[in-house]
């Protein structure tokens, strides 16, 4: 993975599940509208910011993750579930 895909997962996995401060239900759209709010404020290039949120949709249990960083976000998401 690139620098920038290797940023971006982390920052997703940041605010991933941010959107429980409002709702359990569409967390994950909520998360990503956080998300952006705060880096578009910080000054993140608005490209990354689309992959940032597309990588915390990607976490939605009934979505297939595609690429490589959407699959290791999902796989320490649900982590837990593997664990005794």
């Amino acid at each position: 993975m690139s620098e920038t895909d290797r940023e971006s997962v982390l920052i997703a996995a940041w605010f991933h599940d941010v959107g429980y401060i409002t709702s359990h239900k569409n967390n994950e759209e909520i998360s990503s509208k956080i998300a952006k709010k705060f880096l578009v404020k910080e000054g993140l290039a608005n490209e990354q910011i689309a992959v940032i949120k597309n990588y915390i949709i990607s976490t939605i249990l009934t979505k297939t993750p595609k690429s490589l960083p959407e699959k290791i976000l999902c796989d320490a998401d649900l982590y837990h579930l593997s664990s005794p």
